[in-house]
C-alpha cells in the first residue's frame, strides 16, 4: 500500500506546487533523545525518512505549530520551553516557503500508537542513531543536521 503513496506523490507533486501558496513558513523539529534523532514518513510522499514537523495555523506561533505536530506526527507531547531554535531553511520541491527548524531533547524513546486518521498521513516513526541515519532521508534533514553543526561550530 506505501507504493500507492508514492505513486500519488509523484502526481500531486506539481498540483501542490502551483497550488500552495509562497512563503507561508511550515515547522521541522530535530527531537532527540541521547544520541539518536527520531524520524517519520509520510504516506503521502516520496517516502523518505523527515523529520516531524508541518504547517503553521492561522494565528499560531512556531513554537505551538512545532509542538502540535510533533505531537500529531509521533504521539511525543514537548514542552514549548524546551524547543531550541536552529534557524530557517528554504523548503524542497514541491513546498514554496521557509521551514523553520527547532530541536527538542525528550528523555524517553517510547512511542505511543498513533490514531488511526494519524496512520493515514505518517505510514512510519523511527528511531536512528545521529551517526547512522538512512540514506533513504529527505534533504531537509541534513539540512538541519548541518545547521546545527555550523552553529556548534561557530560557539
Amino acid at each position: 500500500m506505501k507504493w500507492l503513496g508514492r505513486v500519488l506523490s509523484f502526481i500531486v507533486g506539481p498540483i501542490i506546487y502551483v497550488l500552495t501558496p509562497h512563503g507561508k513558513a511550515r515547522v521541522r523539529v530535530v527531537v532527540r533523545y541521547k544520541n539518536d534523532i527520531l524520524l517519520v514518513k509520510s504516506w503521502l510522499s516520496s517516502q523518505k525518512w523527515d523529520l516531524p514537523g508541518g504547517g503553521i495555523d492561522r494565528g499560531e506561533r512556531p513554537t505551538m505549530a512545532a509542538v502540535r505536530e510533533v505531537y500529531e506526527e509521533t504521539s511525543l507531547f514537548i514542552n514549548k520551553n524546551q524547543l531550541s531554535y536552529i534557524g530557517t531553511v528554504e523548503a524542497p520541491w514541491p513546498l514554496k516557503c521557509s521551514l523553520v527548524v527547532y530541536e527538542v531533547w525528550v528523555e524517553s524513546k517510547n512511542l505511543d500508537s498513533l490514531p488511526w486518521f494519524r496512520q493515514v498521513e505518517i505510514c512510519d516513526r523511527e528511531w536512528f542513531s545521529i551517526k547512522n541515519l538512512p540514506t533513504n532521508r529527505d534533504s531537509i534533514v541534513k539540512l538541519a543536521i548541518d545547521k546545527k553543526l555550523d552553529i556548534l561550530q561557530k560557539s
